[in-house]
């Protein structure tokens, strides 16, 4: 009966050596899983925050060029409006320069049609670009909390191993 008894204490022992074993190494698979993963998306933030950069330069580039496409649209205008103003002077223009200062209007509004054309798609773009920065910034925040919730898993699980030791 001791002999019984010795031999199941000794089964039962090996049993839960055994089960502990395999929890530690599930534990410390599951530790490389999370690591793995934190690098992934860290690596994955870094991505994003450089295509978060490369946005902003963009945006910033075209609102510079909306800016002076505008400045331009405006000179123009005001060409315009200046030839017209010459042009309906009476006695102003010599009938010689009338037809050099029409050909100058017409090269004026062909120029502001340009420059109108040019700006829309300029605004265009920077609202393209706009959206495509405000995408990556909420991948940048999703990335983020993922991190954070990545690192306080982590964390835990150090933890848990730590009171299990």
């Amino acid at each position: 009966a001791t002999l019984q008894r010795k031999l199941d204490e000794v089964k039962q022992k090996t049993t839960t050596d055994l089960k502990f074993s395999l929890d530690i190494k599930m534990m410390e698979e599951r530790s490389l899983m999370l690591q793995e993963r934190f690098e992934y998306i860290n690596n994955m933030e870094i991505g994003k925050a450089v295509e978060l950069a490369d946005l902003r330069v963009q945006q910033t580039e075209l609102k510079e060029a909306n800016k002076q496409l505008k400045l331009s649209l405006s000179r123009s205008t005001d060409d315009i409006v200046k030839l017209r103003a010459m042009l309906n002077e009476k006695g102003g223009l010599w009938p010689l320069n009338v037809m050099e200062s029409r050909g100058r209007m017409f090269d004026a509004e062909k120029e502001k049609e340009a420059f109108e054309s040019s700006l829309v798609e300029t605004e265009s773009a920077l609202n393209n670009a706009n959206l495509a920065l405000d995408e990556a910034n909420a991948a940048l925040e999703e990335a983020n909390v993922e991190l954070a919730l990545l690192k306080d898993k982590k964390e835990g699980f150090k933890n848990y191993i730590s009171k299990e030791s």
